[in-house]
């Protein structure tokens, strides 16, 4: 009894081996040494987040291979798989473009851009098709096209593959080299199917401005019978065309006498004549557009005397330099023809706009392109970078038209990169372009589209800042946006992608354009004088 008591003493009285605030002290300790490892980033996810610190400068980019980029797919910043992609119809306008690609198709034959595909180490044509978002149908045509379908997939780093894309992004012409002194070209013979010609050609005569014997007497034959079209024969002209005529029989071998020939070209050329008869009477070779209320830039330069074809043509020359929506009554556009014929060559465009400035663009005869009053080509080129982002790369989620989600097996496009970059970081243009929308969507968020020289654009989403307007001109390395998290998005990034004709490429594979061209300077003293003689036919000077 008496030791029972004894140990109930004991109990009362035990106290701890150390002070009770020192015990309080460990538990906390403990505590926050569990919340830390649950919570804190690994190591190599600190050493991460320290490469994708926050900038404010633009570094400039570095290509090489061995590029500090890390590839992460992070499902806490990147897109929700399980959402929509943005359609088309929000980020560009569809039905201008459709427009414009309906008109291509038509009439005239324009000449197509070239497109050019560096061939990297580790590649083959399908991953170059897949970088270029191009069909599958259509490499598997060009690849049972005889008799050089084959050597498609004998392509070595270095390579350059030539791409001719019409307004839809279908391969029109590809041109793939064979050797160091040979070619092998497929042209598409059918628009409704995927069917393509080959041939071998010389290395590169597709870039030279060539024009065979055959043209060269067509187009003699073509200045008599326009020559017919706008005066009556005088027996110069008479002469001229019988000359022209012997040569083509030369050319062609045919066994049709000069006096039926004669009578042939004379009937076409009168009836050519009276169909264009209209036109010829409104058109002049200098044509000043005046933007009225209600006026697009299409509608008032068909109004001033322009067919459709030269209405496009026109807006080609623009691309990327002028956002035709914000066309605003009181503006001016001068085109200057080299003719006062439908179908002459444009010389010369001015455009005068209250909210977009003077812009130029001045053919050189000297090889037939388009630059502006500094010398640099107002077209198709312009300079690009590869990121939108400074400092090192960290790229969370890749470019693949073709993701399909893990458990509903559904395509759920991926038509950008997504970089993982805290909110707030700078984003910059990559070149040269016009803002053509800069607003909120659900899944978007915040987000810009830049439309640049030639067929390129690109696009920025899950911003948490826009620092630019709808209609703004923006030069390579202007601050455009900070990143954010905004949208159907999972965690801070900046989702960005690249297009060839409103149609997503690998922003990170494309071969980008990388350089302005100036004029070669041997002729741009001559073009300096001719662009003054262009500005006084204008009347701008």
């Amino acid at each position: 009894m008496k030791d029972g008591i004894n140990d109930i003493a004991l109990e009362q009285n035990w106290e701890l081996p150390i002070p009770r605030h020192h015990m309080v002290a460990i538990c906390a300790l403990l505590t926050i040494s569990l919340l830390t490892a649950v919570f804190l980033p690994t190591p190599h996810k600190l050493q991460v987040s320290n490469q994708s610190a926050w900038t404010t400068g633009r570094l400039p980019d570095n290509l090489s291979a061995n590029q500090n980029i890390i590839y992460v797919e992070d499902e806490f910043a990147t897109e929700n798989i399980d959402a929509e992609p943005v359609a088309d119809s929000v980020l560009f306008d569809t039905e201008e473009v459709a427009q414009e690609t309906a008109n291509e198709t038509e009439g005239e034959a324009k000449p197509l851009d070239w497109f050019i595909q560096t061939v990297q180490k580790g590649d083959s044509i399908n991953n170059i098709f897949h970088t270029l978002n191009l069909s599958y149908d259509s490499l598997k045509a060009l690849e049972n096209t005889t008799p050089y379908g084959n050597t498609l997939n004998s392509i070595r780093p270095g390579d350059k593959l030539y791409f001719q894309l019409d307004g839809n992004n279908e391969i029109q012409v590809l041109i793939k080299p064979l050797n160091k002194t040979e070619q092998v070209r497929f042209v598409r013979t059918s628009q409704e199917s995927n069917r393509f010609d080959a041939f071998k050609e010389q290395s590169g005569i597709h870039l030279e401005n060539v024009i065979a014997k055959e043209d060269q007497v067509s187009a003699n034959v073509k200045e008599a019978v326009d020559a017919a079209i706008t005066s009556t024969l005088n027996a110069t002209e008479k002469t001229s065309l019988a000359q022209a005529i012997s040569t083509t029989q030369a050319a062609s071998q045919e066994k049709l006498s000069k006096e039926e020939e004669m009578k042939r070209l004379l009937a076409e050329a009168e009836k050519y004549k009276e169909d264009l008869k209209p036109q010829i009477s409104v058109r002049k070779s200098l044509v000043v557009v005046k933007i009225n209320k209600g006026d697009t830039l299409i509608s008032a330069a068909k109004t001033a005397g322009l067919t459709e074809n030269e209405a496009y043509s026109m807006l080609r020359l623009l691309r990327g330099r002028v956002v035709a929506k914000h066309i605003h009554p009181g503006d001016e556009l001068r085109i200057l023809f080299a003719g006062n014929k439908p179908g002459s060559k444009i010389n010369a465009v001015y455009l005068k706009s209250k909210k977009q400035g003077v812009i130029t663009a001045f053919r050189n005869p000297a090889d037939n392109k388009f630059y502006d009053d500094a010398g640099m080509l107002s077209t198709n080129n312009t300079k690009f970078r590869r990121y939108p982002i400074a400092g090192p790369i960290r790229i969370t989620s890749n470019f693949n038209p073709y993701r399909r989600h893990p458990i509903t097996g559904k395509i759920r496009p991926h038509k950008g990169t997504d970089f993982g970059v805290r909110i707030g970081t700078p984003v910059f243009a990559p070149a040269d372009g016009v803002v053509t929308r800069a607003t909120w969507q659900n899944a978007a968020g915040y987000y810009i589209v830049i439309k640049h020289k030639g067929a390129y654009s690109t696009v920025y989403m899950h911003l948490s800042k826009i620092l630019v307007k709808v209609g703004q001109k923006v030069k390579m390395n202007q601050r455009i946006a900070l990143s954010g998290n905004t949208g159907r998005s999972t965690g801070p990034h900046l989702h960005y992608e690249v297009r060839i004709n409103n149609k997503a490429v690998n922003a990170m594979k494309v071969s980008l354009p990388n350089n302005g061209s100036p004029v070669k300077v041997a002729n741009k003293r001559q073009f300096a004088t001719l662009i003054k003689k262009y500005k006084i036919a204008l009347g701008i000077q």
